[in-house]
């Protein structure tokens, strides 16, 4: 087509072609798309260097970059947009296509390889219909294609769309690392993803390692309990094999008990036959008169007297003597006792062990027969308490709210009236502009006479003095005078001078000719939100503050949000009096987000500025907080003439305002008691689920009990398995010594008993025949008569005691337990009637062949044997004890033999990984410092390597101010602008290392100013533009007047509008975009 028609007639236009030669594999050749959003037909000729895309807002330009991601098989979520690609074909047609020339050496061609899409509306997902070289190939084919290509659209360093911008901000630093080493050497990356599995390999084998050593242990414990419970079977056989026999031998002590009691009735009866014949014979023999009988009567009693005095001191002697002897005795019992016992101790630990093993086992079978509550009914009440804790917040922060909202209404009545009383009183002040005319501070005369220009261009374009403000000196102040030094002090003095300027239609119109004329200071409002870290109340309540420091300043509410913006006034809490360290100190603590709550913090007289080391630690500076040059500033409050008209109408506004928040507090107290009451239902119903968990909490309470039993018989177990190891030989040797010397004594003693007793047993005779002679006497003395009475009564008693003494023998004789003893005997076979012979002879000959040593032994083995354990599946269990040990020495040695290899692997490749990696770091990081230089900045790329490499990161580090410190770029640190900076620069970087054959970046000199986007223009411009980089898409909404340009690079402008010729219409006009320069 003749394109002249369209230049000036003194010109020639030459076309841009497309020479695929100067473009490296995998670059953009051209771009071609068809009822693709807002285009209806286009085509795009690519430079192998900058391609930078401009226009209007809604015309295009973003369009060209979902163009290449969705032509390239790339996901809709790498947009950030519509979800379904369906979304992407231009409203009314039924399909849109994609077609993409890519440089490709090895194309059957030569030179390239065409990537076709074709995106249908009813098809879910658009469908995924593509081409390669005119042949139809699956969506697949062509991501394997393009990821041959080295073409990484998942990869925000290569493909950063406008939406995913705050993500590249947010990106994590692990993922970061991931991403540019992906973008740069996907060999380090393979290595670096190696080691991460060779790791988590490493830590699986340690761990496996670990249990099974730690398991091998608890077997042989297990084992060693195991023999000891074997003992214990052969012993319980032996022991209950004595009962039986000691069992069989009662038949023949109770026949023994049987005769010996037989003997003595039978000598019983025998006696009193004999004494009823000695009664009848002394009857017959009455012969003496009475005189003879009290004459004798009196000589047997003075006789009966003086030998119970003899026999009573012989008493007094002999009991002193036993008393000895038992005294004696008893301690040679107590240290025989205590030999048998030193002896025998190491049995009785052992019993006392197999005891306590029994009793552990019993605790722990009942442990595991308890039934704990369902966690289900825990969780069931815990969600039911939960749900109503949750109302309970949710009601009593509604009740906060309407207090929070009372609270303010109060204070903003009481602030208005206030107000409305400052108000008239600074009625009367003088304009604070001219507090800036001090003949010693020129810096701050300039400021002045910028101000006054406003002003004078002010009275004929309002909008000026709208939009730009004044200086914080002169526009703001403290509330209370104390607060004036706190402002000095947070508020650089380069802020504290500047002129504030509230839109970026105010800076292009005002801004520059001020700053041309005055060399002053500026600051650009961004409108951002921003917000509190905590809630005021909070601040107070808690942590004893009276604010942010925001609260306390007036003036211009946009001089005080770019205060906000700038130096975050509205984060810094202050108390006018010093606070304690305690309250302090949970201040100085990282929060989740390893940062401190606050950044300044103001008390008393002191500054304190809370920073993050490179070891994720909080530091704390602290300065002095003193009057300055500045604070006479802030401390006054006087008004401008211009202002005194509005502070009438102001006063009028604010006594409506006091009227209108007065009926408004009314109202927020009647709700306020609404929820009260329904605050008070939810505790009445919580107190119900309390109950009901404590009920359930004491079943796992008595579980908890048993639990802490067995730990205690363990504990005891270990104890008494000490004590079996200590050595009693030397104390055995003292305490028979002690014997022997006590045996000495005893023999003594026995000697002198024998003597006494038996002088005592002679004198017991004749003191019953000195009594007998005595009452013999005596009742004959009585009454002669009633002698004979006296005797028959005796002969009679003496008779029946006879008889009955004889009766009860004639009874025993022939038992029924006799009868049984016997027949029970007769069972018994003649092995057992000599075995249990022998023994009754062995304990006969011990004198203990009786009833009651025979039962106490018999009680001795029953309870010796409960005591026992018998369980005979310890065999089973301890063959799969053995088994399992055997199996676990054979596996342990090749589970650390692979742990060792697998460690020798992963030196291996972190010596081959990191040298280059901390290279490639560093190359990058020094070029990402230099170009910050340009910006008058600072920044840095950081490696961090700690143990684990699934935590291996880089870290983006920058400053925009000098007195700052280098912080890592995150999405709340840094300004929108900011992070602009920060993001295209670290692209920028990347941009000498990066394997990628091509990158896009949309829409990133957003929120940048314009000094800024300058440098940053021509930085990225000279980087993409060099030889032998990779090929650069950039999309921009504006440029700026005078930027640098390089002949390498190309603009496409995308124009949209009735007036732009239709190529479906005239196709002559598809390739009218690729004029590139003219020739005159």
């Amino acid at each position: 087509m003749d394109l002249a028609k369209y230049t000036q007639s003194n010109k020639r236009i030459k076309l841009a072609t497309s020479d695929p030669s100067q473009f490296q594999n995998g670059n953009i050749i051209t771009l071609k798309l068809q009822n693709f959003v807002t285009y209806t037909l286009a085509e795009f000729a690519m430079t192998p260097s900058l391609n930078m895309i401009i226009g209007p807002n809604g015309s295009g330009k973003s369009t060209v970059v979902c163009a290449i991601c969705l032509g390239l098989a790339g996901k809709t979520e790498y947009l950030g947009r519509a979800s379904d690609a369906a979304n992407y074909v231009k409203n009314g047609c039924p399909y849109s296509t994609i077609e993409i020339t890519l440089r490709d050496t090895e194309a059957p061609n030569g030179n390239y390889t065409t990537v076709k899409r074709r995106l249908v509306r009813d098809k879910r997902g658009g469908g995924a219909e593509y081409w390669l070289n005119d042949k139809q190939c699956s969506e697949h084919a062509v991501r394997q294609y393009v990821q041959g290509m080295n073409i990484q659209l998942d990869n925000l360093c290569q493909f950063l769309s406008q939406e995913r911008v705050e993500k590249f901000a947010a990106l994590k630093p692990v993922m970061l690392l991931h991403e540019t080493i992906r973008a740069i050497d996907g060999k380090l990356l393979n290595l670096l993803e190696q080691l991460k599995s060779l790791q988590e390999n490493e830590l699986t084998w340690a761990k496996e390692i670990d249990v099974n050593g730690k398991r091998l242990d608890e077997l042989l414990k297990l084992k060693e309990k195991l023999d000891e419970n074997i003992k214990s079977i052969k012993e319980y056989e032996l022991k209950n094999e004595s009962l039986k026999f000691h069992q069989n031998l009662l038949p023949y002590v109770y026949l023994k008990d049987h005769k010996e009691k037989l003997e003595s009735f039978k000598k019983d009866y025998k006696l009193a036959k004999q004494q009823l014949k000695i009664l009848i014979q002394r009857k017959k023999k009455y012969q003496s008169s009475t005189n003879l009988i009290h004459e004798n009567e009196q000589i047997t009693k003075n006789d009966l007297i003086q030998f119970e005095q003899l026999i009573q001191d012989q008493t007094s002697n002999l009991q002193k003597n036993k008393t000895s002897l038992k005294n004696i005795r008893d301690s040679m019992i107590k240290k025989q006792n205590q030999i048998e016992y030193y002896k025998n101790r190491a049995n009785k630990i052992k019993e006392r062990i197999k005891l306590t093993e029994e009793t552990l086992i019993e605790k722990k079978s009942t442990l595991e027969s308890i039934n704990l509550p369902d966690p289900e009914k825990f969780k069931e009440i815990s969600k039911k308490r939960n749900d109503i804790i949750i109302q309970q917040q949710s009601t009593q922060q509604k009740i906060n709210s309407i207090n929070d909202k009372a609270r303010t209404i109060d204070r903003q009545i009481t602030a208005l009236k206030d107000k409305i009383k400052k108000k008239k009183i600074s009625q009367t002040n003088y304009d604070k502009i001219d507090l800036l005319d001090n003949p010693k501070r020129p810096d701050l005369r300039t400021i002045r006479d910028a101000m006054l220009d406003v002003r004078r261009t002010s009275r004929t374009d309002q909008q000026c003095g709208q939009q730009i403000l004044g200086p914080p000196l002169i526009t703001i102040s403290a509330k209370e005078p104390s607060f004036a030094p706190y402002l000095s002090s947070a508020i650089p003095f380069a802020t504290a001078i500047a002129l504030t300027v509230t839109t970026d239609t105010a800076f292009d119109l005002y801004a520059d000719p001020i700053v041309k004329r005055f060399p002053v200071n500026l600051r650009q409002l961004s409108n951002n939100q921003f917000q509190e870290p905590i809630p005021r109340t909070e601040l107070i309540e808690k942590y004893g503050f009276e604010g942010y420091l925001s609260d306390f300043i007036k003036g211009d509410k946009k001089v005080i949000q770019m205060l906000c913006e700038f130096h975050k006034i509205h984060m810094i809490p202050v108390s006018r009096r010093e606070l304690p360290s305690s309250q302090l100190e949970p201040l100085m603590k990282p929060q989740p987000n390893g940062k401190p709550l606050f950044t300044q913090i103001i008390h008393g007289k002191t500054l304190i500025t809370l920073n993050v080391s490179q070891t994720n630690q909080v530091y704390a500076r602290s300065r002095n907080i003193e009057s300055n040059g500045n604070t006479p500033f802030y401390a006054s409050s006087v008004m401008s003439d211009e202002l005194k008209a509005s502070i009438n109408r102001e006063i009028e506004d604010m006594a409506t305002q006091v009227n209108t928040q007065s009926k408004t507090l009314e109202e927020q107290i009647n709700e306020k008691n609404d929820f009260a009451h329904q605050l008070k239902e939810l505790g009445h119903e919580f107190d119900k689920l309390n109950d009901e968990l404590s009920g359930l909490n004491k079943f796992r309470s008595e579980h908890s009990k048993l639990q802490n039993d067995c730990n205690l018989l363990e504990e005891n177990l270990e104890k008494y398995k000490e004590d079996a190891r200590r050595d009693v030989s030397l104390k055995i040797e003292d305490v028979k010594h002690q014997i022997s010397e006590d045996l000495k004594i005893e023999l003594k003693l026995s000697q002198d008993m024998i003597k006494l007793v038996t002088t005592r047993c002679t004198m017991e005779e004749q003191h019953i025949t000195k009594q007998a002679n005595f009452f013999k006497f005596k009742n004959m003395s009585m009454s002669m008569n009633g002698l004979i009475e006296s005797l028959n009564a005796e002969e009679d008693e003496l008779d029946q005691e006879y008889r009955t003494k004889k009766e009860n023998f004639e009874e025993r004789k022939n038992s029924r337990e006799y009868l049984e003893w016997k027949k029970e005997i007769e069972t018994y076979g003649p092995d057992l009637k000599e075995k249990l012979a022998e023994l009754a002879e062995n304990y006969d000959n011990e004198d203990h062949f009786n009833i009651s040593f025979i039962n106490d032994t018999i009680d001795k083995l029953e309870s010796e044997i409960s005591r026992l354990n018998h369980d005979a599946s310890s065999v089973k269990i301890l063959e799969t004890v053995e088994k399992e040990i055997k199996q676990l020495k054979e596996v342990l040695p090749g589970q650390q033999k692979q742990l060792t290899e697998t460690r020798e692997d992963m030196t291996s490749k972190k010596t081959a990984l990191e040298p280059k990696l901390d290279d490639m770091i560093e190359q990058i990081s020094k070029k990402f410092a230099s170009l910050f230089k340009r910006v008058g900045s600072a920044g840095a790329i950081r490696l961090n390597k700690p143990d684990l490499f699934t935590k291996w990161e880089i870290e983006i580090l920058v400053k925009f101010r000098d007195n700052a410190v280098l912080k890592q770029l995150d999405p709340h640190t840094q300004s929108g602008g900011e992070r602009a900076v920060s993001t295209v620069l670290y692209m920028m970087a990347l941009q000498d290392f990066t394997t990628a054959p091509f990158r896009v970046v949309d829409e990133i000199n957003q929120g940048m100013d314009r000094r800024n986007e300058r440098i940053v223009h021509k930085a990225m411009v000279e980087n993409a533009c060099k030889e032998n980089t990779s090929q650069y898409f950039l999309i921009t909404p504006k440029l700026l007047t005078d930027l640098y340009y390089h002949e390498r690079m190309r603009i496409h402008c995308v124009m949209a509008g009735p007036w732009i010729p239709n190529p479906s219409v005239q196709p002559e006009m598809q390739h009218f975009g690729e004029t590139s320069n003219y020739i005159l």
